[in-house]
């Protein structure tokens, strides 16, 4: 017969809280806190940009980005079985929060915005005027940024263009090797058509040729003549401190236009100096480029935004961006 006696229960203690618990916890948040304002402002500075531009407070963005960060962390703690792991494991819950809970956040705390109307907020905001100030350079890059999936910026390593609104001409086809001609660079019929007309410069780039020899030309180097843009290097802010380190500097650096009236836009390289002060442009276009988004049409005016592009991992292809409207 079994003993039906009761065998007497062992008591568990409960974990025991440590004395400085709660500060650790709040290490976490306010670690976690400023950890996600320095990725935004870092990695979505063309959204704060717009938000700015459309009249949307940036502040405002703050304190719901701050809620959003604290509620799964504050969760991760409480429901840990152990209070003793729950700060390293509250920082594991940070890191690991489920990408469909960010993306369910964003739709409802952000409007949804398409290309047509970042496209409108950048006309609206040259209604200014051709001048465009520092802030308002900042301001534009990120809607272009936006709009093209470039990280496009008016500043870079120190380094700035002149003007990043102007007017742009027409620029003849560039030598890329000693004794290249039209009808090497444009073997195509159709090409040959559309683009052998511009003729080709007399002479070098302002960095001299793409390459020394036709053998050493490479698909890099005859995108870069294909798709190149003059800039005004000698007036540059950087020029008179350091002409040298500038001229360098500005060599094949890739950018990015956007015709503001049609909203086409292309990546490039600077790979001509000018034109000249005198002509009353700031910037100057390959015809492949010129053909593209089309900166000639009376509507137009000619006038273009550049900025550089940032891509030190060169995963943007040089040419026409497929934006839809």
């Amino acid at each position: 017969m079994e003993n039906s006696a009761e065998k007497p229960q062992t008591k568990k203690n409960k974990p025991e809280v440590e004395p400085d618990f709660f500060e650790k916890l709040f290490s976490v948040l306010e670690s976690s806190q400023q950890k996600a304002l320095e990725l935004l402002k870092e990695k979505h500075q063309a959204a704060l940009s717009w938000a700015a531009s459309v009249g949307i407070p940036v502040e405002s963005i703050y304190p719901k980005l701050v809620q959003f960060v604290t509620v799964p962390v504050l969760s991760a703690a409480m429901l840990t079985s152990s209070m003793l792991p729950a700060v390293p494991t509250a920082v594991t819950a940070v890191k690991n929060y489920p990408a469909a809970q960010t993306i369910q956040q964003q739709s409802i705390d952000s409007p949804v915005v398409n290309n047509a109307q970042i496209l409108a907020s950048i006309q609206e905001s040259l209604k200014a005027g051709p001048n465009v100030t520092t802030e308002q350079a900042l301001e534009l890059s990120g809607l272009v940024s936006q709009i093209t999936n470039t990280n496009a910026t008016p500043e870079l390593e120190g380094f700035r263009l002149n003007k990043n609104y102007g007017k742009i001409g027409g620029e003849q086809h560039m030598p890329r090797y000693p004794g290249d001609t039209v009808s090497d660079q444009l073997p195509k019929q159709e090409d040959f058509a559309k683009y052998a007309k511009s003729g080709m410069t007399p002479g070098r780039s302002a960095w001299g040729y793409f390459a020394p020899t036709k053998q050493a030309l490479t698909p890099d180097l005859i995108e870069k003549e294909k798709y190149y843009f003059a800039v005004q290097t000698f007036l540059s802010p950087n020029w008179k401190g350091n002409v040298k380190d500038t001229y360098k500097w500005f060599k094949h650096r890739k950018v990015v236009a956007l015709n503001p009236v049609n909203g086409k836009a292309v990546v490039g390289v600077i790979g001509d100096a000018g034109p000249a002060e005198w002509v009353g442009k700031a910037y100057g276009g390959s015809p492949e480029i010129m053909q593209y988004v089309r900166a000639w049409d009376k509507p137009a005016k000619g006038e273009v935004l550049l900025f550089f592009v940032e891509d030190s991992d060169n995963k943007i292809p040089l040419g026409p961006v497929n934006i839809n409207y």
